[in-house]
């Protein structure tokens, strides 16, 4: 759906484009002067646009190249607003002509191709914007005293005869420096997403076509003069779509992908640990069965195959915890009893060994006559002989009939014992000992110790896995805190062009909270609600501050574009990777279960819960509170609003919970 939803928007730009030209042509051959304000006026208007987006996002865009052309192409836009207004026959300025016109042409097509010639020096360094913006300022300024004050700007167009040498000249000189930042541009394209990348060699290269255009005519109405301000229209786009791409789109997109990415690694260190269980779980089986079969007559071989047996089942339940538990102190406690209940060890023990070597934590199981190690542990201290084998990652077994060290805490109390200790790790990281003894001697020291050193690369295989999954949950509570922070700000950029609902969007976002709450909805739910309602109301960005805030009964025009802003946060939003469908919780926010909302007419199955329960608690919040032309209804009247068209208007279930919080559980927007 995704995909079919950008196809549908690449062609719907491409029928825009074809409806476009013809009609600019059409406007010219009925008003060239219409015509050239139209284009220039639309140019400025996005060069501005450019800039603003550039300015609000630019915590997110990385690439110093887009940012600069924003800045630059909002000074660009100042110099070509002024030649606007002195272009031929408008009659802003009275006593400038044609000739000046051109003069503030060429000094902004100068402007431009240097600004795209320097950019790509920022691609991998950060745009410092309180030089930047005082620097264009300062050029702009010094193109306006050049041609209108002290008038040493060379002439470009002599009436009656048409453009001069120098006029020609620099066309061919900026088209020159156009193809040297298209150069350079694909010396760097490893830097620019593939799409910026096309749109912006696209852009340069429909300049460079304008220019050459602007080189044939002799009235400043000729046809060449009307291709090359459609020209330059269609590249002023293009750089507009690259910096929405860089600048709106591609955080949020990375954002979601790096939190993909975390989710998909935990993944596959779960199914990579479950598959080591099932190999394991199914070499030990193996070993099992061929064990079995080497069954003979002789009594120690039928006591090496009990021995084993136990230590098998005793590192099948291993195993199997591992896949089971995700709490570190169970783990290594539940391990210690099943290797002495199935077994036949007398003891267990396993101590987490800190960076400074110290016992952070551990777990035991002790048998008969064997309790030398848990005061040693409980003061973070480990016997000599552990702290040695952490610091080789080895392992040892101690026969009980050979000599101990005379320092070692165990002494006189389980000598009689054969003891291993191994140390616990995996891929280098050492996370501690697990120690083993047996009251009587091991009948196959070998395979015994193999197995043992088995089962400890497999607990430290779960610990690293813990350890990857409490990253990954701070990774992903990262995450969101950033995405709240993005959300807030956005939300806030959008209410501050409308000082009268100023907090609306935050407030109904806390009513949809409380409202979920209530209704017993899931935690997934909860955090889609609080997405939407800070987001519900961002397509008013599209709706002017003047009709926001007019302190009169707005007309039906003026109502018709308020009600457009369900569809503009729509296509703002629609191309977000978000984990729900926000755009179309923020599109429906407006819809009645009667079929009386808009934009779609939409009824009550086709419309998400979660658009109904911002739709509730957008009416009682807007109701309650003061308007530019009316105050406050009170949030009694809200609250008959909604019990009166319960089951109609609004759904039934949400009106519920929003009464029973405001009259039965004293909720209020002040509290």
């Amino acid at each position: 759906m995704q995909n079919l939803a950008r196809n549908t928007g690449k062609i719907s730009y491409q029928a825009l484009w074809l409806l476009a030209v013809p009609a600019m042509y059409l406007l010219a051959q009925y008003n060239y002067l219409l015509f050239h304000s139209t284009v220039e006026l639309f140019s400025i208007v996005v060069a501005v646009a450019m800039f603003l987006i550039a300015w609000n996002t630019r915590r997110y865009i990385g690439n110093g190249y887009l940012s600069l052309l924003a800045i630059a192409y909002l000074f660009i836009a100042g110099v070509d607003l002024v030649h606007t207004l002195v272009y031929k026959g408008m009659g802003v300025f009275p006593g400038y002509g044609s000739n000046q016109a051109t003069q503030l042409w060429i000094a902004a097509r100068y402007l431009e191709a240097g600004t795209l010639v320097i950019a790509p020096f920022f691609l991998r360094r950060k745009l410092r914007y309180s030089i930047a913006i005082p620097a264009y300022a300062a050029i702009f300024a010094g193109i306006l005293l050049a041609v209108f004050v002290w008038r040493i700007f060379p002439t470009c167009f002599v009436e009656g005869s048409g453009l001069t040498l120098f006029k020609k000249a620099s066309e061919y000189a900026i088209s020159l420096l156009l193809v040297v930042a298209i150069l350079r541009l694909l010396r760097q394209r490893d830097q620019f997403d593939r799409g910026v990348l096309s749109w912006l060699i696209a852009s340069l290269a429909l300049t460079i076509g304008s220019e050459l255009l602007f080189t044939f005519y002799v009235s400043v109405y000729g046809v060449s003069n009307l291709f090359g301000h459609l020209f330059k229209l269609a590249s002023f786009y293009l750089i507009y779509r690259a910096i929405i791409q860089t600048g709106l789109r591609q955080p949020f997109a990375l954002v979601f992908r790096q939190l993909n990415q975390s989710q998909d690694a935990l993944q596959e260190a779960n199914e990579s640990l479950e598959r080591r269980v099932r190999e394991r779980t199914e070499d030990l089986h193996q070993a099992n069965v061929q064990l079995h079969y080497e069954v003979g007559e002789r009594k120690e071989a039928e006591k090496q195959l009990r021995r084993l047996n136990f230590v098998l089942r005793a590192i099948r339940d291993v195993n199997q915890l591992i896949v089971q538990e995700r709490d570190r102190s169970k783990l290594i406690n539940e391990a210690c009893v099943a290797l002495v209940h199935g077994s036949g060890y007398s003891t267990a023990w396993i101590a987490l060994v800190d960076a400074n070597e110290r016992c952070a934590e551990s777990a035991f199981q002790w048998g008969e006559g064997f309790a030398p190690f848990p005061e040693l542990f409980a003061n973070g201290h480990l016997p000599p002989c552990g702290q040695h084998i952490f610091r080789e990652g080895a392992m040892a077994l101690i026969d009980s009939s050979g000599p101990h060290c005379g320092s070692c805490s165990s002494e006189g109390a389980g000598c009689d014992h054969n003891r291993v200790t191994i140390c616990l790790e995996h891929e280098g990281i050492r996370y501690g000992l697990l120690g083993v003894t047996s009251p009587g001697e091991l009948v196959t020291p070998e395979e015994e110790m193999d197995l043992l050193e088995e089962v400890s690369g497999d607990i430290a295989f779960a610990l690293h896995g813990m350890e990857l999954e409490t990253e990954k949950s701070l990774a992903v509570e990262s995450l969101r805190k950033s995405l709240g922070g993005t959300i807030q700000a956005i939300s806030a950029t959008a209410e501050s062009r409308d000082p009268y609902t100023a907090k609306h969007q935050r407030k109904v976002t806390e009513l949809s909270l409380r409202i979920c709450e209530e209704m017993g909805l899931k935690e997934a739910q909860r955090d889609s609600l609080y997405v939407a309602g800070m987001l519900h109301d961002i397509g008013k960005i599209a709706v002017p501050a003047e009709i926001l805030s007019k302190p009169s009964k707005l007309t039906e025009i003026e109502m018709q574009l308020i009600r457009c802003h369900p569809q503009m946060a729509y296509d703002i939003l629609k191309n977000i990777e978000f984990p729900w469908p926000i755009a179309k919780f923020v599109l429906q926010h407006h819809e009645r279960l009667d079929g009386s909302g808009y934009p779609d007419g939409l009824s009550d199955a086709q419309i998400h819960l979660e658009a109904k329960i911002v739709a509730v608690a957008d009416v009682v919040e807007a109701m309650s509170s003061h308007r530019p032309y009316r105050p406050s209804l009170g949030i009694e009247a809200a609250l008959d609003e909604i019990q009166r068209n319960a089951g109609r208007i609004y759904d039934e279930a949400v009106v519920d919970a929003c009464i029973s919080l405001f009259r039965d559980k004293g909720f209020s927007f002040e509290s």
